[in-house]
């Protein structure tokens, strides 16, 4: 198992690793990437030489080692710094789906909502997370997703919820000759219906609290719980929109 900690800037150092060394997994490595078109470097990490281009890794090295030691981190890690191309560097560093990768929300790191990569966007760090949001997909996963969360987060108190997005299934669509494409009231109640009941076993299997939303087509309901009610969101859904609009850290799985 590892744990990577991705820094764009190096005013986000120090929260990145805060958070990155929570969790006791086998092996922490810590990637920088400077991204010039986002980005500029204090003046500490230019060597006097260089030009635009450049910067002075050893210096952002000794930075990032400085500031585990002050975080009273002591095993091991790996630093990388490196120029651009946030996405490829990961890609070259990741190759464990069992990795977790702990980062600033930015420009740079947003492509990774793209990915299959286990992911924490961190907007709002600055507290414990004291209560956690599972979404579950009632997809036969779900089991391993709130497994994951209670790895994680051993002592917070987790919420399992599921959105359920009205008139968005297939088998909820019909076609009349006369009217078209339409959806069908019936089969979506149904379907709701079915999806409370899973839902609900999951609850009672578990022991654990869980709220069933009610969006239509958005996740506006998801946003707004989110945002109210709890310090951390563990998400399946890998929506721009929901990432945008969330005010609380974030971590996709």
């Amino acid at each position: 198992m590892k744990t990577l900690a991705l820094i764009n800037e190096t005013k986000d150092i120090k929260e990145v690793l805060a958070e990155a060394i929570k969790y006791e997994r086998a092996v922490l490595e810590v990637l920088f990437v400077h991204e010039e078109e986002f980005f500029d470097l204090p003046e500490l990490f230019r060597p006097e030489f260089e030009q635009d281009e450049n910067i002075d890794k050893e210096a952002i090295k000794k930075e990032i080692l400085a500031t585990l030691n002050e975080l009273k981190y002591q095993k091991d890690v790996a630093v990388f710094v490196y120029i651009n191309d946030t996405y490829s560097r990961v890609e070259s560093l990741v190759r464990d789906s069992d990795t977790l990768i702990v980062t600033k929300y930015n420009s740079a790191t947003e492509k990774l909502l793209d990915s299959k990569y286990r992911v924490l966007f961190l907007k709002n760090s600055k507290q414990d997370y004291q209560k956690v949001l599972v979404e579950l997909a009632l997809d036969g996963e779900d089991t391993q997703r709130i497994d994951f969360a209670k790895e994680l987060f051993p002592n917070s108190n987790l919420t399992l919820t599921y959105d359920y997005n009205h008139f968005v299934a297939v088998d909820m669509v019909t076609i009349d000759p006369m009217m078209g494409i339409s959806n069908d009231p019936y089969l979506d109640e149904e379907l709701k219906e079915e999806n409370k009941k899973t839902f609900n076993q999951i609850l009672k299997d578990t022991g654990l609290d869980g709220v069933f939303l009610e969006d239509a087509g958005e996740a506006e309901s998801l946003i707004e719980y989110i945002n109210s009610e709890v310090n951390l969101a563990i998400l399946k859904q890998r929506d721009n929109d929901i990432l945008e609009k969330v005010v609380k850290d974030c971590l996709f799985v």
